[in-house]
């Protein structure tokens, strides 16, 4: 509204005539109504914004909190499983000591089998029934060592096998974990910035409300000489 169309006509008596101050009156309010509307708006959508940014921000508190209690999990199953594999290399230790007196049992009988074959020049029966005696020890013996020996190779393919896929296994879950973990903390590191820029806004929009008193009235014109 331009100065012009602000000056009220002044009537012969009584000052400025009514209908005048009236409408302006009722323009003011009016442009007045308007700029209050449209700053109360832009200060709830401010208000919308920030109870967003701030759900937000409890999520991925959340999440990282999981993620935190994944981690402790997995490092208690970790601990766990290494003790497993302690202890199956202590059997494995034990198996391996088996073997070992197996072996000095056939050395204690290679010797005996090499006395029976010298009883052949005694009696041949005797001879015969030693030899045969002797070779079905050392068979049985060399049978039962090879047997355990394939046992024990299998059993430790078996546990390397088992103990490579646990280590893979555990060293994706601490990468996928570490690797979420440095992206919540980067997500969450421009939040604290985003709320204050947010609170700078309505701080400047309150004050704004504050200044807010609305046009002031102008002076009135003097009256037409006749």
């Amino acid at each position: 509204m331009s100065e012009t169309e602000l000056q009220f006509r002044t009537a012969a008596f009584g000052g400025f005539q009514k209908q005048d101050v009236l409408a302006y009156l009722e323009t003011s309010a009016r442009d007045h109504a308007e700029k209050l509307s449209a700053l109360q708006r832009e200060l709830e959508e401010a208000r919308q914004a920030r109870a967003g940014a701030e759900a937000q921000a409890a999520e991925r508190e959340e999440k990282l909190t999981a993620l935190e209690e994944e981690n402790r999990r997995l490092a208690a199953d970790l601990a766990a499983r290494s003790e497993t594999l302690a202890r199956e290399s202590a059997q494995r230790a034990e198996l391996a000591g088996q073997v070992e007196a197996l072996n000095g049992e056939i050395r204690k009988l290679t010797p005996a089998a090499a006395a029976y074959a010298g009883l052949k020049d005694r009696t041949a029966g005797i001879e015969l029934e030693a030899h045969s005696r002797a070779q079905a020890i050392e068979a049985e013996a060399k049978a039962k060592v090879k047997q355990t020996k394939a046992e024990l190779e299998s059993w430790f393919d078996q546990l390397q096998k088992a103990y490579d896929g646990l280590r893979a296994d555990l060293n994706a879950s601490v990468e996928q974990v570490s690797g979420e973990l440095e992206q919540a903390a980067r997500t969450l590191k421009g939040r604290p910035a985003e709320l204050a820029a947010r609170d700078a806004e309505l701080k400047a929009l309150r004050e704004s409300l504050g200044k807010l008193t609305g046009p002031k009235a102008p002076q009135p014109l003097p009256l037409e000489r006749r």
